[in-house]
């Protein structure tokens, strides 16, 4: 469980993290979203310890950071500033980080294989492509089995089969009861594989929502038709609300699949398309309305 209590963080005069609370529960994913400059490092920086806030707390499994007698094992963690020396292999690079651990070497060779680094673990990272470091990193966090993983922007550098099985990663981490936040960017990502969003602007926490409350306000009838004038005419007459999609399609609310193409057959209206399932786009249509007033700090 991860916990952000009333957490604040200045840099001079700039108010990073302001007044943020929220938690990432066990046995799910958490996406953590927001502008660049939102916010959303600061706060996880505090949350590892690598900074310290004016005031709030940031818990993990209510304690600090600092307070954890077994870090690694309790926490694994990627930020986009970790570094990895590119002198080092592969193999050593998570070799060092097992030592100063306490973990066990044979931790070592299993990681390497789960991110399907086995063959290249004797090279130099520095030859290593932005996909291989990105796996690297994410090996050096599941090092210590934790039971919460913490991970910003964890697809950089992830090629499709890459993005794949990190979703997989992510799912299963959260489906053996483990906690998992995340930041990123790439908004259609995020919408296929969190559980729930929390979206930060200025500093600030602008909404919490599930994905199933997610979906239950964008679920509609999505309907196809060369008369898209007449179809939102009927649909209104019945009381249904109308919006815009993709190309020429509409989305009725308010109405079953089965009642709208009752209604269009009686009008004698040609329907291409009849779906009952949700739009696609909906986190980044949310999350664009959100974060569209002014440019985050």
């Amino acid at each position: 469980m991860i916990e952000f209590r009333n957490l604040t963080k200045t840099y001079g005069p700039t108010r990073a993290v302001d007044d943020v609370s929220f938690s990432a529960p066990p046995g799910a994913v958490t996406g953590f979203l927001g502008p660049n400059g939102a916010g959303k490092t600061t706060t996880l920086r505090v949350l590892l310890g690598l900074a310290r806030p004016d005031s709030g707390s940031a818990l993990i499994n209510g304690v600090s950071y600092g307070e954890l007698p077994s870090p690694r094992q309790a926490i694994g963690a990627v930020l986009d500033a970790i570094g990895i020396h590119p002198g080092r292999s592969g193999r050593n690079h998570l070799n060092v980080i097992a030592r100063a651990a306490g973990l066990p070497e044979r931790r070592v060779d299993e990681m390497l294989e789960l991110v399907d680094l086995t063959a290249a673990a004797d090279r130099k990272a520095g030859g290593y492509s932005q996909g291989m470091k990105q796996r690297l990193r994410l090996a050096g966090a599941l090092l210590g089995d934790p039971g919460v993983l913490v991970l910003d922007e964890p697809a950089n550098g992830l090629d499709p089969v890459g993005m794949a099985w990190l979703r997989q990663l992510l799912t299963g981490w959260a489906a053996q009861g483990r906690t998992v936040l995340f930041s990123s960017h790439v908004l259609a990502e995020v919408e296929l594989v969190a559980d729930r969003f929390v979206i930060i602007n200025r500093g600030r926490v602008v909404r919490e929502e599930t994905a199933a409350e997610l979906r239950g306000q964008g679920t509609g009838v999505t309907v196809a038709t060369p008369e898209a004038v007449r179809l939102t005419e009927l649909a209104r007459q019945q009381g249904w609300r109308v919006e815009p999609s993709r190309g020429d399609r509409l989305v009725i609310h308010g109405a079953s699949s089965i009642e709208v193409g009752q209604a269009a057959a009686r009008a004698g209206l040609v329907l291409s398309e009849l779906s009952a399932q949700a739009p696609a786009g909906q986190l980044e249509g949310m999350f664009l309305e959100l974060t569209a007033a002014g440019a985050a700090r």
